[in-house]
């Protein structure tokens, strides 16, 4: 079993200076007696939507299509804010690719993400981190 364990804007570097701030977290340091937690560094730029799109694709921002947080649309010349996904554009335009998750699926490999229901069925997570469960 793996659990990837994502807290967006919360870095390793922050966890290691405030160990009295988030106690359980600084225990799975390596540097913590039994932790075995690895770091995860960003991609460029290390935006939510290009970081959640690389995680949950396997891809680097250039493959998966959400290469920032604010791109022009190619069709209309619009730009578009991918965290927000305004102005709407069909999500599958963007991002193509098969998940991790949906992969994982149908090597049938069980997987589920706990997250807010708030962004259950928004385009992002269509896109970026969709298949398996999904538990908010």
């Amino acid at each position: 079993r793996n659990c990837v364990f994502l807290i967006d804007g919360l870095g390793w570097e922050q966890i290691k200076a405030h160990p009295d701030e988030a106690p359980f977290l600084h225990s799975l340091l390596p540097t913590s007696r039994g932790g075995t937690g690895q770091p995860i560094t960003a991609g460029f730029p290390s935006t939510t939507a290009t970081s959640l799109a690389s995680v949950g694709t396997g891809l680097p921002p250039g493959e998966h299509g959400l290469p920032g947080y604010t791109v022009r649309n190619p069709e209309s010349g619009a730009l578009m804010n991918q965290l927000r996904w305004k102005p709407f554009t069909a999500p599958k335009v963007w991002q193509p690719y098969p998940t991790v998750f949906q992969l994982a699926d149908a090597a049938g490999v069980r997987t589920a993400q706990v997250s807010s229901p708030d962004f259950e069925q928004t385009p992002l997570t269509k896109v970026a981190l969709s298949g398996g469960s999904f538990l908010g």
